[in-house]
C-alpha cells in the first residue's frame, strides 16, 4: 500500500471517529495544553535538576528534560520554599542557590535567582524548610573519612524571597554530639526532613544511621554544642554489615499515618518504619516495619535508592541510580501485603543522586 494511502486512511479513520462521537452525543476532548505538574529530581554527576512532567494523574509521570545547573554546582538537595521557589544545597560551593521553578520546568541551563551564603557554612548537603519558613541546612563540615568531623546543622531564618548574593548568620547551629555514650556521631548527614510534627530528621551515609531532634526549636540562639538526637536508630547486621537492611540512608520521608519511609542507596528497597515503632533513645538494629523491594540489580554500592517523594495519591515515589530507575509504589503503608512498585520509569539519561531528594511541582502559572 502506498505512503499516501496510508496517509488518507488514518485521515478518514479519525474523521469517522469523531463522527461516531458527535452521533452518541459525546465531545472530543481538547488535547491537555501542557503539563498539569512536575516532578524534580537533584542530580549532582549531572549539576543538573532533573525534570518529569505529568499531563493528568502522578503515574503518568515521563522524563522532560534537565535544568543545568552548571558544572561547579554539586546539587545535594532540592527543597520547595515557602516562597514557591526551589533551594538547592550546593555541597561544593558551600551555599544555597534559589530558583525560580518556571524556568527550572522550561529546562536549559538556569541561573539563580539567590545565591545565599555564610560563613559558619562549609558544606552543604541537606536541607529542608520548617513550618514557620526557617531554612535548616545540613553542614558535613569538612568531613572526611580520614578525618572525621561531627556535621552541624544550621538554622536561617527569613531567608525565602531573597534575591542576588545575601550572606546570612544562622540564628541556630546545632553542633551533633562526636563521641557520645551509646550514640553514633554524625560524620555524612545527606538529608534532612522536617517532619508533620515539626521534628528534624537526619541521615548519616557513613554511619548507617537515621536521628531525630523533636524540638529543634528549643534549642538557644547561637551555637548548642554536643547536642544528642531523641532518636538514633540503625538496621545494621555488625556480624555481616553488607547484608544489612540499612545500608547508606539517604532520604527520608513520613507519610499522613506517620509511617517514616528510608531510601537505602547500598540495598535495592525502602524501609518502612511504622509510627509506633519510633520512640526514643538508641535503638541499634531496629527491625522496619516492611521491606519495599525494587526490582534493581546494583553493580556497586550506592546503586539504590536515594531519592523519595509522596504524590497526591499517596503513592511513594523512589528514584535509584542503578540505569536511572524510578519506581511508584501505591498504597506503600499496608500492612495485609508487602507493597510493590507498580509503574517502572527513568529519571534522567545519566549523572549520579548524592543526598539527592524529589520535588512534586505544580505547573507554574501562565
Amino acid at each position: 500500500m502506498s505512503a499516501a494511502l496510508v496517509r488518507a486512511g488514518a485521515a478518514f479513520a479519525a474523521i469517522a471517529l469523531a463522527f461516531a462521537l458527535g452521533a452518541c452525543g459525546g465531545d472530543l476532548l481538547p488535547a491537555p495544553e501542557g503539563p498539569t505538574g512536575y516532578l524534580v529530581i537533584s542530580n549532582a554527576g549531572g549539576s543538573s535538576l532533573e525534570v518529569l512532567a505529568k499531563r493528568g494523574r502522578a503515574s503518568d509521570l515521563e522524563r522532560l528534560h534537565s535544568a543545568g545547573l552548571g558544572g561547579n554546582v554539586l546539587p545535594c538537595g532540592v527543597v520547595l520554599g515557602p516562597d514557591g521557589r526551589l533551594y538547592v544545597a550546593d555541597r561544593a560551593g558551600a551555599r544555597v542557590l534559589a530558583y525560580e521553578p518556571d524556568e527550572v520546568v522550561a529546562g536549559g541551563r538556569v541561573s539563580p535567582a539567590a545565591t545565599i551564603s555564610s560563613s559558619a557554612l562549609e558544606g552543604a548537603c541537606g536541607l529542608a524548610f520548617d513550618a514557620e519558613g526557617r531554612l535548616w541546612v545540613a553542614d558535613q563540615r569538612g568531613s572526611t573519612f580520614a578525618s572525621p568531623a561531627a556535621n552541624a546543622l544550621h538554622r536561617f531564618d527569613a531567608v525565602a524571597g531573597s534575591i542576588g548574593a545575601v550572606e546570612v548568620t544562622p540564628a541556630r547551629t546545632l553542633l551533633l554530639a562526636d563521641d557520645p555514650v551509646d550514640l553514633m556521631p554524625s560524620w555524612f548527614v545527606a538529608n534532612l526532613y522536617v517532619d508533620a510534627e515539626g521534628a528534624l530528621w537526619f541521615s548519616d551515609v557513613w554511619r548507617w544511621t537515621v536521628s531525630r531532634v523533636s524540638d529543634p526549636g528549643s534549642f538557644p540562639p547561637g551555637v548548642s554544642d554536643d547536642v544528642i538526637p531523641d532518636l538514633q536508630f540503625d538496621s545494621r547486621d555488625p556480624d555481616d554489615p553488607s547484608s544489612s537492611l540499612m545500608h547508606n540512608p539517604q532520604a527520608m520521608l513520613r507519610d499522613a499515618e506517620g509511617n517514616l519511609y528510608v531510601a537505602s542507596a547500598g540495598q535495592p528497597w525502602v524501609l518502612r518504619y511504622d509510627a509506633d515503632s519510633l520512640s526514643g533513645g538508641r535503638v541499634p538494629g531496629l527491625e522496619p516495619s516492611a521491606v519495599l523491594e525494587l526490582p534493581l540489580a546494583l553493580q556497586r554500592s550506592g546503586d539504590g535508592p536515594v531519592a523519595l517523594a509522596l504524590d497526591d495519591a499517596g503513592a511513594l515515589w523512589v528514584a535509584a541510580n542503578a540505569d536511572q530507575r524510578l519506581f511508584r509504589v501505591p498504597r506503600p503503608g499496608r500492612r495485609d501485603v508487602t507493597p510493590v512498585p507498580s509503574v517502572i520509569t527513568r529519571w534522567g539519561d545519566g549523572g549520579l543522586l548524592l543526598g539527592s531528594t524529589a520535588v512534586f511541582l505544580e505547573a507554574p502559572s501562565r
